[in-house]
């Protein structure tokens, strides 16, 4: 799940910045539910939405495609000299300092098993360099929800490697790419693995080029935003907008729910629903960079910093619902309760005391060495 710099928080659209907290918020009450054997968690009304929660994932893979993407369109025009490498520094600057925490943190207090066993150091390395999501062994052996941090990040070398084309590609062109490169993908790897369990067939269909449609799209969305493309929306334009992209969500949990185990039975939703799903979560994102600025503007400080520390809430969450339930048994709705409380004081305080720090540190060092 990515984010963006300390520059870049608010200076490209505020309102993605709530977006981000729903997202995080989403993925972690799904979890509660699940975790915590909610069964008797709200199934009709807007609350079933975080039986679902998982597909904030998709919403933060649009966000970040988005990002990303201007990130790089800024490398190519302030940083002429090695703006590949630039693009790379910031984005491990982002990324790794919490991620590596939070991995050390799961070894120490939630379960070590990982590197105790005969393949620690492949479990090690795996997650060194960003590729455990490749393999069944160590896609959620440390820490889970870090799976998604591994796709990240091999789709920011890929926009990296991209990146003197990004200017030059017809808009068109990419979304039909990246929708193609997904379904193609997905369609193959269930095929491959068809008489595999949902957990597998999960799991190869949501390798990188599985999550292509929804970091493209965002992709997509940034290039629009380049050259000055993006639709001038009037108020009643853009509330159809919204309306499109909220009913989307809607449909996406009425297709989960109703299909459930039979999700995997053949290959038409596994192969088609996350490009469905991620042309809603880009009509939901191209809501929020089309919001007129004086309504950006007002947005409350509390939902900005929400989305500001929602890469902290999406690590630490597994985390302190682990501990919550080992230590600490309570009712559902404190669980929940106390669940989102540590889980916010622990982002917060990840945010302030170590992720913006070593953020403007990096900033200042990269601009020092282009000054030399």
């Amino acid at each position: 799940m990515s984010h963006a710099e300390v520059t870049e928080q608010g200076s490209f659209v505020r309102a993605i910045e709530p977006l981000r907290g729903f997202a995080a918020i989403s993925v972690l009450i799904m979890h509660v539910i699940y975790l915590a054997e909610w069964s008797g968690f709200p199934r009709t009304g807007p609350l079933a939405w975080f039986w679902v929660g998982w597909l904030g994932v998709d919403i933060f893979f649009v966000i970040s495609g988005f990002v990303i993407t201007m990130a790089a369109f800024r490398e190519l025009a302030n940083e002429k000299d090695r703006p590949r490498f630039n693009f790379l520094v910031r984005r491990l600057a982002r990324i790794a300092p919490l991620y590596f925490l939070s991995l050390a943190i799961y070894l120490l207090v939630v379960k070590s098993d990982p590197v105790n066993g005969s393949d620690a150091w492949f479990q090690v390395l795996t997650h060194v360099f960003f590729v455990h999501n490749f393999f069944p062994s160590t896609t959620g052996s440390i820490n889970p929800p870090t799976w998604t941090i591994g796709t990240e990040m091999q789709l920011y070398i890929l926009v990296m490697i991209l990146m003197a084309w990004l200017p030059r590609f017809r808009t068109w062109a990419l979304a039909l790419a990246v929708i193609g490169v997904a379904i193609a993908f997905r369609y193959a790897a269930y095929s491959a693995n068809a008489s595999e369990p949902a957990a597998l067939l999960s799991h190869f269909t949501t390798q990188m080029p599985g999550m292509l449609d929804s970091f493209g799209l965002g992709m997509v969305l940034a290039t629009l935003k380049q050259k000055g493309r993006l639709p001038m929306l009037n108020w009643g334009s853009w509330l159809i907008l919204l309306l499109v992209a909220i009913g989307g969500l809607a449909a996406c949990e009425y297709i989960l729910s109703v299909s459930g185990d039979a999700y995997w039975k053949t290959w038409r939703l596994p192969t088609f629903f996350r490009s469905f799903a991620a042309l809603v979560c880009t009509a939901l994102v191209l809501a929020a960079i089309t919001l007129p600025q004086r309504i950006q503007d007002a947005i409350p400080r509390l939902l900005i910093f929400l989305g500001q520390i929602s890469y902290g809430i999406y690590l630490w969450h597994f985390i302190v619902i682990t501990l919550l339930l080992k230590y600490f048994p309570m009712g559902k709705v404190m669980f929940l309760c106390t669940t989102v409380a540590i889980t916010i004081m622990m982002a917060a305080a990840s945010w302030i005391f170590i992720e913006k720090p070593i953020v403007k540190a990096t900033q200042r060092w990269l601009l020092t060495k282009a000054e030399q």
